[in-house]
């Protein structure tokens, strides 16, 4: 009799933990409202242009009429897209913060948004077009990359786009893992007075209004492990299997022994 209540003890034991290595809706979802151990975060959303650094490469093209002049300045070609911007066809932001153009000489960028380097650049060119020739000016950065490491598919992917959120950067990692940990997601990110990482809970919807919506160039994404996937169960079917062959097998056990 005691050797049988020890045994439905451990019976009783063992399925508590099998339901407890469960990896239910809750622990995976997304933009899920804030309560019971979902997060809420203050609205701190604020996206900033980015601001021109030492070492940033931009790629430029100008559009005029004057297709010689077009020429001297596009080195890259009209041909070129943000995938295959090779540093043969961009200008680098050197240390004393200025990208060298032909004919103008060095142009001071670092520091501006996009939009007033594009406005910086028409007005250095308009002297060496024709008054009447209409001037424009593309300027994309090149070599924009995030990064993605952990319970997910890592590697280094491109930013195509001049704001990217952190959903979007997922989807083109080809999202977290199913054991991955949504409620500790960690980035590394390259800041002006060094790293820092910030850590979050991606489950929340409340994450659309948090400074941790939009990532930068160069964040480093790290998706944790959940603690617990003894078993590796993920739906019910999985979960009836294995509390049902674990009770076959222990019955036998006990039988054999008894």
């Amino acid at each position: 009799m005691k050797e049988r209540i020890i045994c439905y003890i451990q019976y009783a034991i063992l399925v508590l933990v099998i339901f407890s290595s469960c990896v239910t809706a809750r622990q995976t979802n997304y933009l899920q409202p804030p309560g019971r151990g979902i997060p809420a975060f203050a609205d701190t959303v604020v996206f900033q242009e980015y601001r021109l650094r030492v070492g940033d490469r931009l790629f430029l093209r100008v559009i005029s009429l004057d297709e010689d002049m077009n020429q001297l300045f596009n080195i890259g070609g009209a041909g070129m897209t943000a995938g295959n911007l090779s540093e043969l066809f961009t200008y680098r932001v050197e240390t004393d913060g200025t990208i060298y153009l032909p004919k103008i000489g060095k142009v001071p960028v670092v520091g501006l948004t996009m939009r007033e380097a594009r406005f910086l650049l028409i007005d250095q060119l308009k002297p060496h077009f024709r008054e009447t020739t209409r001037l424009d000016v593309e300027v994309r950065r090149a070599h924009r990359y995030f990064t993605v490491i952990g319970e997910a598919n890592a590697g280094r992917f491109p930013i195509d786009r001049e704001k990217i959120n952190i959903f979007q950067a997922l989807a083109i990692a080809g999202d977290i893992g199913t054991f991955g940990n949504r409620s500790r997601v960690q980035i590394l990110r390259e800041t002006e007075h060094g790293a820092e990482i910030l850590s979050f809970d991606i489950r929340s919807e409340d994450i659309i209004h948090s400074r941790y919506f939009y990532i930068q160039d160069n964040d480093v994404i790290y998706i944790q492990p959940m603690t617990r996937q003894i078993f590796g169960i993920t739906n019910f079917a999985t979960l009836f299997g294995t509390v049902m062959t674990t009770l076959s097998f222990g019955t036998m056990i006990f039988i054999l022994f008894n």
